[in-house]
């Protein structure tokens, strides 16, 4: 049975191949000053702010579920961004079920520890009502903007102190079917840092 599962999981990757990356540069100082100076909810002021190209980007890929990735320079960074994040994590437990709260992406695998990458996640493809894409939305979440502190996320805002860099890859809609498997053999072969994939 395993190798009916390897032949198949290598047809579908072998479909990935021809499938543009698209790699974005965030600076941490832009996050900050994104949330601090910018009414970064609205698509019109987003779009204008200092993370609008961005986000401009990012409602390009609008066509298809995607699988991204956030990363940082290098391995000792990543390493610094989770105990950045562990710390958050543990101050931000007292203000649970309060608006203040922020309900954080999981902690990574112990066995993970020698990866630059941060998360894996994945996005369904769907049509939204306030302007931005469903990776936009997503990234908008992940960045800290959303004020729903109840939404899983990194919520780099809070505590980051690093830049990272989101790479997206937008499925063909004949592969989206297969989204949450290449989540996984994503997160299998990059082995990120935080975030739980089962």
């Amino acid at each position: 049975m395993s190798d009916i599962l390897k032949t198949a999981a290598n047809n579908l990757l072998s479909n990935l191949q021809p499938i543009e990356i698209k790699t974005f540069s965030i600076k941490i100082e832009d996050i900050r000053k994104a949330m601090i100076t910018e009414n970064t909810w609205f698509a019109k002021e987003r779009a204008e702010g200092c993370l609008g190209k961005l986000f401009k980007d990012l409602d390009k890929i609008n066509k298809g579920d995607c699988l991204y990735w956030y990363e940082t320079e290098n391995e000792e960074i990543a390493k610094q961004m989770v105990i950045d994040l562990n710390n958050f994590r543990e101050a931000n437990n007292k203000y649970k079920g309060e608006k203040k709260y922020r309900s954080l992406s999981a902690k990574g695998k112990p066995r993970n520890i020698d990866s630059k990458v941060l998360y894996v996640g994945t996005v369904k493809h769907r049509n939204r009502k306030d302007g931005l894409t469903t990776i936009g939305s997503r990234t908008f979440q992940h960045l800290g903007f959303y004020d729903k502190g109840s939404t899983g996320a990194l919520h780099l805002w809070y505590w980051a102190k690093y830049s990272v860099k989101l790479n997206v890859i937008e499925l063909p809609g004949d592969l989206s079917d297969y989204r949450n498997v290449f989540e996984k053999l994503l997160a299998i072969e990059l082995k990120p840092l935080i975030g739980v994939h089962r």
